[in-house]
């Protein structure tokens, strides 16, 4: 028998009737003729009367986050797990309370034995009402009566016979049949999508046609299935009625109970067919392997920036529209990112989640840590395509570059000077405000730069890490150990332009290039005396202030310069170390003279004497 379908006119719904019977849900030579509407509202029908002549395959609710046309059944023996299947369509073995139907919720049942429009109040209840009481059930045919009858007492007669599971219905049986055979005889007109039922089709149409008839009452949000806003109304009743055995937490959605279970099982069903790694959620195996493939199916309308996550884009863009979102509740800091405010929460309470388990610090960030354990093992993944030097980071890597671009991307509001490090600008900003936000805990002396802390503290704790592999010499910086270490080397990189003298460090070409220039930077404040050094001018301040902080631990006597001190300790040692070139050569030429008076001393001495007289003149 062919279907017939009878659209129902908008002024009165009442009077029409819409069903669809299909060749291969119907026994030969049996017809249908106690047609129902697909939809009578739960809250509207007597719990003790329930229709099943005709049947309608109802979808379950898809999730709000899911792609449209994807339905969860439970088949094969409850074995399958809602991302493992691609069906789209749900069978309902049993209808408890009533058959819902998404489309037509609203409508009154119509009974097409009974096509009065109006029933005849003064008749008493009409075929409908009873119908919708319960009253007289009747049927024109045994088979529908007895189909019927399986509502009530839980008969399940059609068992399908590759798996098992049973059914009530017989068109029920054949629909889920095609999960087994892979048919999917309903296919979308505009993009040829097919699908196992036709309201699952229906549904998906509504991509298309934009269609969203379904609105939440208190904040209007819309959308193209009656379940998805079922799950939306959750959050704002706070209602959670999936709650874990294990650990009590609760969700709003079964999906998401399934997922987190998988914590506790450790299992993770999805696994990529190209590097083997798993995952417990079919949609992260699907944005993991868009690594294998290159895809960024998602690109930003501003920047043209590209991304494999719809979230990763939809964060991104708060970058155009200044968005942050979310806030500290301690300190006001906005972020852009929750992640990010989670690990910045851990600044007030402390907490280092990541520790390493082979020298136990611990870190506030997983890639701290991970970066952290390259020092254990070495690897350094980041290099160079120009000189080849490795890094542990690949920010690190990028600031390298710059050496070789010459790009300086930083630069100071106040003196315009050009930095390639982030870091270094807000360091040398501190000169500019005179803020010295690390301070010695010992000694109270302040500095500009952590590094620079920890280096000082060395003083007080007699520390000295850097030591040199020629000659054992040990020093509290690392910069120091490669300065001292060209004295091995004899290597001297800085030289003046101007007559080629070369030094071993930077600073000593500087302050060497002042005698060309004749400048003197550093000036004293009582006498006005200039000089080209720093610390040349320090020791001329001792004049002033009368301080000499190098005093003798033999006899007490003090001294404004160390070097004084050195040549005041000889006197102790007996310790004679320079020697003059000239006057050791005469001497030796005296000593080993024919004369006799040659081997008294003192005669040697007063001519040696006489000869450095004459030298001198």
């Amino acid at each position: 028998m062919a279907a017939t379908k009878t659209e129902p006119e908008h002024g009165n719904s009442d009077n029409y009737y819409k069903t669809e019977i299909k060749e291969e849900n119907q026994d030969p030579g049996f017809v249908y003729h106690d047609h129902y509407k697909h939809g009578i509202k739960e809250e509207t029908q007597n719990p003790d009367f329930i229709d099943y002549d005709h049947y309608v395959i109802v979808m379950k609710e898809m999730k709000e986050n899911e792609d449209p046309g994807f339905i969860d059944q439970d088949h094969n023996k409850g074995a399958s797990k809602e991302e493992d299947q691609d069906p789209d369509c749900a069978e309902l073995d049993e209808y408890k309370s009533g058959i819902k139907d998404q489309e037509h919720t609203d409508q009154d049942f119509i009974d097409p034995d009974h096509p009065t429009n109006e029933p005849d109040s003064s008749s008493g209840p009409s075929d409908q009402q009873k119908r919708r009481t319960g009253v007289n059930k009747t049927f024109t045919t045994l088979e529908s009566l007895e189909i019927n009858q399986h509502v009530h007492t839980g008969k399940k007669t059609y068992n399908c016979d590759q798996c098992e599971k049973a059914f009530s219905h017989l068109g029920h049986l054949k629909t889920h049949q095609r999960i087994h055979s892979g048919e999917k005889p309903y296919s979308c007109d505009q993009c040829e999508k097919a699908f196992t039922c036709l309201n699952t089709l229906k549904t998906h149409q509504r991509i298309h046609s934009g269609e969203k008839p379904y609105r939440c009452d208190q904040c209007g949000k819309a959308f193209t299935q009656s379940g998805p806003l079922k799950t939306h109304q959750r959050i704002h009743s706070g209602e959670k009625p999936y709650s874990c055995d294990q650990c009590g937490k609760a969700f709003t959605e079964s999906g998401l109970l399934k997922t987190h279970q998988h914590i506790h099982s450790g299992e993770k069903p999805y696994s990529c067919d190209q590097c083997g790694k798993a995952f417990t959620r079919l949609d992260h195996l699907k944005t993991h392997q868009h690594i294998h493939s290159g895809e960024k199916p998602y690109s930003c309308d501003q920047c043209g920036k590209a991304f494999t996550r719809l979230n990763t884009l939809k964060t991104h863009q708060r970058i155009h529209t200044s968005e942050k979102p979310y806030s500290c509740d301690q300190c006001g800091k906005a972020f852009s990112w929750l992640g990010h405010l989670k690990t910045h929460q851990r600044i007030h309470s402390g907490e280092k989640p990541y520790s390493c388990d082979q020298c136990g610090k611990a870190f506030t960030e997983s890639g701290h840590l991970k970066t952290h354990q390259r020092i254990h093992s070495g690897e350094k993944p980041y290099s160079c395509d120009q000189c080849g030097k490795a890094f542990t980071e690949s920010g690190h890597l990028k600031t390298h570059q710059r050496i070789h671009s010459g790009e300086k991307p930083y630069s100071c509001d106040q003196c315009g000077k050009a930095f390639s490090w982030l870091g270094t600008l807000k360091t040398h900003q501190r000169i500019h405000s005179g803020e010295k936000p690390y301070s010695c805990d010992q000694c109270g002396k302040a500095f500009t730069h952590l590094n620079t802390l920890k280096t000082h503290q060395r003083i007080h704790s007699g520390e000295k890490p850097y030591s040199c592999d020629q000659c054992g010499k040990a020093f509290t910086r690392l910069n120091t150990l490669k300065t001292h270490q060209r004295i091995h080397s004899g290597e001297k990189p800085y030289s003046c332009d101007q007559c080629g003298k070369a030094f071993t460090q930077l600073n000593n070409l500087k302050t060497h290039q002042r005698i060309h220039s004749s400048e003197k930077p550093y000036s004293c404040d009582q006498c006005g005396k200039a000089f080209t050094r720093l610390n040349t001018l320090k020791i001329h301040q001792r004049i002033h202030s009368g301080e000499k902080p190098y005093s003798c631990d033999q006899c007490g006597k003090a001294f404004s310069q160390l070097g004084t001190l050195k040549a005041h300790q000889c006197i102790h040692s007996g310790e004679k170390p320079y020697w003059c070139e000239q006057m050791w050569k005469i001497f030796s030429l005296l000593k080993c003279s024919n004369s006799p008076s040659a081997h008294s001393h003192q005669e040697e001495m007063s001519k040696l004497t006489t000869v450095v007289k004459v030298l001198t003149v």
